[in-house]
């Protein structure tokens, strides 16, 4: 008889090869951005989208686009570190679009509340 596969071992699997495994990952570095980016890049920044390994990022206006080129390969270099695998390949850098603010976005991503502070505005 087989012995069993353990929940380790089959976690894993799907992580690496479903879904479930890209949500998580598009997660972490959304939530990693500052730390990603940098202090001044993440501040006019936002990840927008990830697919097959392109990330791509909205920045506000064209004068941090060639900051951005610059850093490039050094992001791709901690997101894949951090993860412990290619995940991120290449990063297209966009204007961000009428009515997108992505330093606004990641002003917001930083000052959310921990899960107990939202639990206690609802008892309020």
């Amino acid at each position: 008889m087989d012995k069993p596969e353990s929940l380790r071992s089959i976690l894993n699997r799907m992580i690496q090869t479903t879904e479930l495994g890209t949500t998580l990952e598009k997660a972490r570095i959304w939530n990693n951005w500052r730390r990603v980016a940098g202090e001044d890049l993440a501040e006019c920044t936002a990840p927008a989208a990830l697919e097959n390994g392109l990330l791509v990022v909205f920045v506000t206006d064209t004068s941090w686009m060639d900051l951005c080129l610059y850093e490039k390969w050094e992001m791709i270099r901690r997101i894949n570190r951090e993860a412990g695998r290619l995940i991120v390949s290449d990063i297209r850098f966009e204007l961000a679009p009428d009515g997108v603010d992505p330093g606004g976005a990641a002003k917001k991503l930083r000052k959310r509340k921990p899960a107990k502070g939202r639990s206690q505005r609802r008892k309020k």
